[in-house]
């Protein structure tokens, strides 16, 4: 799935929200930038559930380091997977 960068306005508004005031220039090249970046097919959807997990996470117990917490099931995760592609070459 093809996603195309933000335009400079919508560069603009997102960094308004953030109370970030940035040139014409600075978004120009940010564009730039974004458009030399490509995910592995999939990842759309992985990024999506990740934000999702967080989202919900905060609204249903927001004093939890999500992060803290879910990082050894990730480690263990790319760990186990790292092992399984060893044994296959």
């Amino acid at each position: 799935m093809a996603v195309s960068p933000p335009t400079v306005d919508q560069l603009k508004a997102i960094a308004a929200t953030m109370g970030l005031s940035l040139s014409e220039s600075d978004l120009t090249s940010f564009r730039e930038l974004m458009k030399s970046i490509t995910y592995p097919e999939g990842f759309f959807y992985v990024e999506r559930a990740t934000l999702i997990m967080f989202g919900l996470s905060s609204q249903l117990a927001p004093r939890l380091n999500t992060v803290q917490v879910g990082v050894p099931y990730i480690m263990r995760f790319l760990a186990e997977r790292s092992a399984q592609r060893l044994a296959a070459h």
